[in-house]
């Protein structure tokens, strides 16, 4: 909260520390700065973010960073109570993202989820190649619109790519 939590009467149990508006303030022409740079391309936001954490200390920059995110992070929440839809499209993504780790585990059952592979070049083929089953299975799936993601893992994935059931030979995506 930007006010001190007693200022909420009946959810001041919810509320976090007061903001430090004044840590934003005195930061805000770099922040500005920061945000210009990203927005035009001259830095990438992982080399802002390599670049803060690398020091040891939490210093002036990262923490009114830090308390700009709390605020962001309240916004959100607050549309986030009052908007159905935006609950809705939400879970859309978060189903569609488990949707694709349960097809990826049905595909790659045969070792459990898991690259054995010593070499990295040997681990990024196989990374590479479920990624690119996924995307054609995914796009398969798209074409049929009553097509159940999970149902498709399950049959497609278990049957004929890693599961020895004596009609199928085991699928092999990247050199052994």
């Amino acid at each position: 909260s930007i006010a001190a939590p007693s200022t909420y009467k009946g959810i001041e149990s919810l509320m976090g520390r007061t903001i430090k508006t004044a840590a934003i303030e005195a930061d805000w022409d770099d922040i500005v700065r920061i945000v210009a740079s990203i927005k035009e391309g001259a830095v990438a936001p992982s080399a802002i973010l390599r670049k803060l954490a690398a020091y040891k200390r939490q210093n002036r920059l990262d923490f009114a960073l830090a308390e700009l995110g709390r605020i962001e992070r309240t916004l959100f929440a607050l549309d986030w109570l009052e908007q159905p839809d935006l609950r809705r499209a939400c879970q859309a993504g978060l189903n569609k993202g488990e949707a694709r780790h349960t097809l990826a585990a049905a595909i790659y059952t045969n070792r459990q989820g898991r690259f054995t592979d010593r070499s990295i070049e040997n681990q990024e083929y196989r990374a590479s190649g479920l990624n690119l089953l996924i995307a054609a299975i995914s796009y398969w799936a798209q074409s049929a619109p009553s097509c159940d993601f999970g149902q498709v893992g399950e049959r497609f994935g278990n049957v004929a790519f890693g599961i020895d059931d004596g009609n199928h030979r085991r699928g092999q995506f990247a050199p052994s």
